[in-house]
């Protein structure tokens, strides 16, 4: 009886001391176990992904993509669990485990993959590609493509409704925007932002040329209306998502890159490269509240502490 007491002390011994060692090296393995708690910075010329903590402003990690990939953009998944990235010159899709910083899955897209979005409930994955006119939906559960929606010119950011059921595509190659029931992955309209000017017929290289369109359609805090900025066009429209139509336009500076929205909503910023100024937009009534100059090549405004950046 005594021999066997030992013989089963032992056995359990051994495997709770089995347990403990991959536990431990389960933890090991644990990179991140706070999602929020870091930033993630694309370094395009070499490849990776970096992964700084807030707090100590330390890098805690890399992921490697692997050769001539050129990530360009990188968004985290609502629930925390994925880290993704287009690769413009690998022409795929790259997904991260978070917690691990582990490459999970490669997926092919189509050609020069940039910006991109996530679905509210984290389940789609919108991948535009430039250079192929397309968005690529990835389920986040399969970790699959499972469609390719064409039909768009050049599309740049995604931005989905609250509730999910459409996502709006900027065409930096035309003037309309796109939207596309997320239900069934597919182009449901084309919103025309603003006519050619009829002085194209005098400078058509400059205006039926290289088109400078659309970059994003930003959302107000509310999310009834979206703010356009068409850079060729010099002007904002803003649309009403429930029937998607544009019910104003409004004049800004020349070569408008996008709309930011401050905060609290109040005001949309555009940052006008043409004539390097920045206007400013009053959202409660729909008109440029005030002109500031600036500089050159402006590409983002970041708000904090009441101030714009």
């Amino acid at each position: 009886m005594f021999n066997a007491t030992r013989r089963f002390i032992g056995a359990l011994a051994v495997a709770i001391g089995s347990a403990a060692m991959a536990v431990g090296l389960d933890a090991q393995d644990v990179k991140i176990t706070d999602p929020t708690s870091v930033v993630m910075i694309v370094n395009r010329d070499s490849n990776d992904i970096s992964f700084m903590d807030i707090k100590s402003r330390k890098i805690v990690g890399k992921t490697f993509l692997g050769n001539n990939v050129n990530p360009h953009m990188v968004m985290m998944s609502p629930d925390g669990r994925y880290v993704v990235t287009g690769g413009t010159r690998a022409n795929k899709a790259f997904i991260i485990d978070t917690r691990t910083l582990q490459l999970v899955k490669v997926i092919p897209t189509d050609i020069a993959p940039e910006h991109l979005a996530f679905s509210p409930d984290g389940r789609w994955y919108y991948q535009g590609n430039p250079d192929g006119d397309s968005v690529s939906v990835i389920d986040m559960q399969s970790l699959s493509k499972i469609k390719t929606i064409p039909g768009f010119v050049e599309p740049l950011n995604i931005t989905f409704l609250a509730d999910g059921s459409k996502a709006y595509v900027g065409n930096y190659g035309a003037h309309w925007l796109g939207v596309i029931d997320v239900r069934r992955h597919e182009v449901l309209k084309k919103i025309q932002i603003g006519g050619v000017p009829g002085v194209a017929k005098l400078d058509p290289e400059k205006y039926l040329g290289e088109i400078k369109g659309i970059n994003i359609a930003a959302p107000s805090n509310d999310g009834r209306y979206l703010y356009v900025a068409d850079s060729d066009l010099a002007i904002v429209a803003v649309v009403d998502t429930r029937d998607d139509k544009v019910i104003k336009t409004v004049r800004v500076g020349k070569d408008p890159w996008r709309i930011y929205m401050s905060h609290d909503g109040r005001y949309g910023i555009t940052a006008n490269n043409g004539d390097e100024t920045i206007s400013v937009i009053d959202t409660r009534t729909n008109s440029v509240a005030a002109t500031l100059e600036a500089g050159p090549d402006m590409t983002g405004i970041n708000f904090a502490a009441g101030k714009a950046f």
